[in-house]
């Protein structure tokens, strides 16, 4: 997976929609869809668990916590994810 971003989207969008990855992209190889929803479903998982994982009492820590994990697991470049949490925390 060279773009973490648009996997953890990838995994977003499938859930959401309650469809396979492979399909939303169009991918009609059954080995290489199949493929592709494996590494989309493990990368997810993987982090949804690492963000359940996270524990706050204040709803606004946790949501800060988690945003801050997720821009670090998806190797969000630090200038871009410290400007994105500035902003969260001046609302």
């Amino acid at each position: 997976m060279r773009n973490l971003t648009n996997s953890w989207n990838l995994f977003q969008h499938a859930k959401t929609w309650a469809t396979r990855p492979s399909a939303l992209l169009g991918i009609t190889n059954s080995y290489s869809a199949f493929c592709l929803d494996e590494a989309i479903a493990a990368w997810g998982t993987h982090i949804t668990n690492v963000l359940d994982s996270i524990d706050e009492k204040d709803d606004k820590k946790l949501a800060r916590k988690r945003q801050s994990k997720l821009l670090q697991l998806l190797q969000v470049p630090d200038q871009i994810r410290f400007k994105s949490l500035r902003a969260t925390t001046t609302r």
